[in-house]
């Protein structure tokens, strides 16, 4: 079983309520967060994670404003744009069964 959570702190906080209910992170349940924030590495298990970004994404977002603006109204890269997240695996998860 597995649970994907929002974000990071989700991600802990789940953990926690899986610990109180007595089952145990990865063996019963591998917990994964989307964020990538520095605690996660640093908590009990180390939180798998979906790290985004964050300074390529501002400085982007950035870019496309300033391109907007001298554009009047629109950049010429388009509406949308890609960036690849990096999956960080941990031990708050572990591998299918089979």
């Amino acid at each position: 079983m597995a649970l994907f959570a929002f974000n990071d702190m989700t991600a802990i906080g789940s953990i926690r309520a899986i610990r109180d209910s007595g089952l145990h992170v990865p063996e019963d349940i591998s917990v994964v967060g989307f964020d990538g924030i520095p605690i996660a590495a640093h908590y009990e298990p180390p939180l798998t994670t979906v790290h985004q970004p964050r300074v390529e994404m501002g400085r982007l977002g950035a870019e496309l404003l300033i391109e907007a603006m001298d554009e009047k109204g629109g950049s010429k890269r388009g509406n949308n744009v890609i960036l690849k997240p990096k999956l960080t695996i941990r031990k708050s998860s572990r591998g299918v069964k089979s």
